[in-house]
């Protein structure tokens, strides 16, 4: 009798642990499950907020361009392009180095509009200086470079945000090159031939920019954005 009765409480016991296992392996899957949701939600919420920065960029230049009275307006008020364009510039290097900003809601959705606001207003002011088919075609030429970059970071397994520290430099060398060419193009009288030349020397830099802060946004690598980054990170992908 005790015989049996030992053997049932070891088989209950080991009853108990399989269950316990079970329900610890079922608790650890739907975490797992749980956790990769959240990370694929934000990169797409990060993609949804730039894409709608996007918009209002390419909607505010389309406007500009439409109307003849803005257009010329901006022609003869050249200072509207140099004032948006340094405070977008210092809107954007706070939003790099401080990242906490990006963090205290409802200041950092304030700061992201202002960022979009002055950005679109030097980009539209710009965009008068060039016939409107020119205009399409680089706002085209960038979309297009944008989903090349999610292909590549979608298909290779190359680690690009291990180069984090390295990308600050590149940000910094390729807002510099743009800033001496927006600067000699007015000092040589709207030479854009500047504008070509220094639009070929960031290019690369803000492809490498763009690989890495697209990488962090979708993952796998060595750094990784957080969920309290959404902001920072819709920020950051608009910027480049």
């Amino acid at each position: 009798m005790m015989h049996k009765f030992r053997i049932g409480k070891v088989d209950n016991l080991w009853t108990q642990r399989v269950r316990y296992n079970l329900e610890r392996f079922k608790e650890a899957s739907i975490n797992q499950r749980q956790y990769s949701d959240n990370e694929d939600i934000f990169t797409l919420n990060v993609l949804a907020i730039t894409v709608l920065q996007f918009a209002i960029t390419f909607g505010g230049t389309y406007l500009f361009i439409l109307v003849q009275q803005i257009s010329e307006w901006i022609k003869h008020h050249e200072t509207i392009l140099w004032v948006s364009s340094a405070i977008y510039l210092v809107l954007q290097l706070i939003w790099m180095f401080v990242p906490a900003l990006s963090r205290k809601y409802p200041y950092n959705i304030m700061y992201l509009i202002l960022m979009t606001l002055f950005s679109t207003v030097a980009i539209a002011s710009d965009a008068t200086s060039y016939s409107e088919v020119t205009v399409y075609a680089m706002f085209g030429v960038s979309v297009k470079l944008f989903n090349f970059i999610i292909y590549v970071v979608t298909i290779l397994k190359c680690d690009f945000t291990k180069y984090h520290t390295v990308n600050l430099f590149v940000t910094l060398f390729t807002d510099l090159v743009l800033l001496i060419g927006q600067s000699l193009y007015f000092i040589l009288k709207n030479n854009n031939i500047v504008l070509t030349v220094a639009g070929a020397i960031a290019l690369p830099f803000t492809l490498f920019n763009l690989l890495c802060e697209v990488k962090m946004v979708f993952g796998g690598g060595e750094f990784r954005y957080k969920q309290a980054d959404l902001v920072l990170a819709s920020g950051i992908l608009y910027n480049c």
